[in-house]
């Protein structure tokens, strides 16, 4: 016969195992009171016309320590070009240190275009507000939320005399996250105590 410690014992398995077992890092399911939001502010990329230099802006993020990572959001207003051949997305932002990711860019070298209101090629031509995510790139291997170090690099990728440069102003990054499994172990417990607390 089972007494109400097994019983709850069973309730916080089967919570906790419905809790990990369920598409928790798909689709666009995170927490987003565990979201770590980075105001990049106002930059511009340098275009490789005569005189040029298409160097890179990085910027060194810290990361809190927190839930597990599992996707990002990029949001900027798309501000100058210096000629109507820029496109928004001839913008590279690659991502280096705690997780890696390389999104946008020209031609052949791209390895994931931007996605959702950012679209990929001449769809972004136009200036105006630019938005991709949330992207859930390291859904199926999160990152490990114990804080560290993520770098961004934009880039023009536009590498011909023509490339002019380009601006983006009101940028900003955020990093999505799920709790990790303290945090789910943690909800298991509180859904047996509220369990108890019913009866």
């Amino acid at each position: 016969m089972r007494t109400p410690l097994h019983t709850d014992f069973f309730a916080a398995s089967a919570v906790l195992i419905g809790l990990m077992s369920a598409p928790a890092f798909g689709g666009d399911i995170y927490d987003p009171a565990l979201d770590q939001t980075f105001d990049l502010g106002d930059f511009a990329l340098l275009g490789a016309q005569p005189g040029g230099d298409p160097t890179a802006v990085t910027f060194d993020l810290e990361i809190a320590e927190g839930g597990d990572i599992v996707g990002f959001s990029f949001i900027g207003m798309y501000a100058f070009e210096q000629n109507d051949g820029s496109w928004a997305s001839d913008t590279r932002m690659v991502l280096s240190g705690l997780g890696s990711y390389d999104i946008g860019g020209v031609g052949a070298g791209i390895v994931n275009p931007w996605t959702g209101a950012f679209p990929q090629g001449g769809g972004s031509d136009d200036l105006g507000l630019y938005e991709t995510g949330p992207m859930m790139v390291w859904e199926d291997a999160p990152l490990a939320g114990a804080g560290g170090s993520l770098s961004l690099s934009f880039t023009n990728d536009w590498l011909t005399s023509g490339a002019h440069d380009v601006g983006w102003a009101d940028v900003t990054f955020t990093i999505h996250r799920v709790p990790g499994p303290g945090g789910l172990a943690l909800l298991g417990l509180a859904a047996v105590a509220g369990r108890r607390r019913r009866r």
